[in-house]
This record gives structure tokens, sequence and C-alpha cells, in this order.
């Protein structure tokens, strides 16, 4: 018989099922429970820095939401038991990878203009910004530091390895590269691919999604 710890939940509540809506999702989610972060308020915190910053650095944003909502914030429900002087920080990271998602599907989106050959212009668009987003992380993950002289991304990212760096210098470092391998080998990279089965495609999205 394989032991398994009990997690410890200190940060979070259970959400009652009559405060969410599962239309649409039946038989997905039978049995699993939601809980929320007590501390939500610190993901919001994160998320609209995230968002500001970007504004300021990248590119100006107009109606975007990202991961907050009225309710049920992405990071406060997907990562209910983060400790909570550690939200802000995550919450801040993922907002940042949403918008560069957001950049490379909009902003890339050359399939309308160039019907032929749109998904590979698409495409190599967004491998160099991974690519740079990659090389960023990497020197993070070696040295600790960022060069942030080239570009208003370098510099958020630097502020996320500076803040994490902070809190658990190790622990910071070994998301920093987990993150790196993610941007390498998913990240989008193979977003145009017509996948022909479930068997080709779920191991795929599985790492997409973060694994």
């Amino acid at each position: 018989m394989v032991c398994v710890a009990q997690l410890e939940l200190n940060f979070s509540h259970l959400v009652d099922t009559a405060e969410y809506d599962l239309e649409g999702l039946e038989g997905l989610c039978d049995g699993i429970p939601l809980r929320e972060h007590n501390h939500k308020i610190y993901e919001d915190i994160g998320a609209i820095r995230a968002q500001q910053d970007w504004h300021k650095l990248v590119q100006p944003l107009s109606d975007y939401k990202g991961g907050l909502a009225a309710s049920f914030n992405f990071m406060s429900t997907a990562v209910p038991e983060c400790i909570p002087e550690r939200l802000e920080i995550i919450s801040y990271a993922n907002e940042f990878a949403f918008l560069h998602d957001a950049l490379i599907k909009h902003k890339y989106n050359l399939k309308k203009l160039y019907p032929s050959r749109g998904n590979r212009l698409t495409r190599r668009k967004g491998d160099e910004e991974n690519d740079a987003m990659l090389a960023a992380l990497c020197q993070g993950a070696e040295t600790g530091t960022i060069n942030v002289n080239t570009s208003g991304k370098k510099e958020i990212q630097m502020q996320i390895l500076k803040e994490m760096l902070t809190l658990d210098h190790e622990r910071a470092l070994t998301s920093t590269k987990a993150w790196a391998k993610f941007v390498q080998l998913a990240a989008g990279r193979q977003n145009d691919v017509a996948f022909a089965t479930l068997e080709e495609y779920i191991p795929y999205r599985i790492l997409d999604v973060g694994e």
C-alpha cells in the first residue's frame, strides 16, 4: 500500500458548490472540491501590478482582465494553499505569462493577411518572442540576474526574479529553470499543428499548460 501524506489546509477554504456553476462541465469535475485562497487580495495586487508594468514597459492594454475575475481568480483557485506572502509574486509572474501569450496570439495572428503561409509566419514570430524570453530565463537561472537594457519584457522578468530570490533563493532558481524548460518545449510552439488524435494532442497539451 502506498501512503500519501495528507496536505495541511492552512490558507484556503472550501467553496460551497451552490456558489459556482458547472453547466456544460457535467461529469468532468464530479467529486473534485473547489478551494479558494483566504488572502486572494494578494493575487489582485500581483496581477494588477503586472498589467500596469506591461502597459508602461511593453505596450498599452485595453479592457484586459487576464487571470482576474469577479469571483474565483485563477491563481487563488489553482494554487489555494500557496504561502500567502508568495501569492502576489506568483500571480505577477502568471499574469506576465498570460500577457506574453496574448501578445503572440493577437499581434502575430497573420493567417488573415497571408492565407497560404500565415500559420508559418505566426509560428516564426511566436518562436522569436519565446526565444527571447527563454534567453532571459536562462540568464537569470545561471547568474541570478537579467540584462534589461534591450527589452521592457526583460525588465518585468528581472522584477519577477528579484522578488522570488528575496523570498526563497533556492526555489526561485529552480522555478526559473522549470519556466525556461516550459518556454523551450511548449509555450504554444505547436499551436498550429493539426493533431490527428487525442492520443497525440493530450501529451503536448499537458506540457503546454505547465505540466
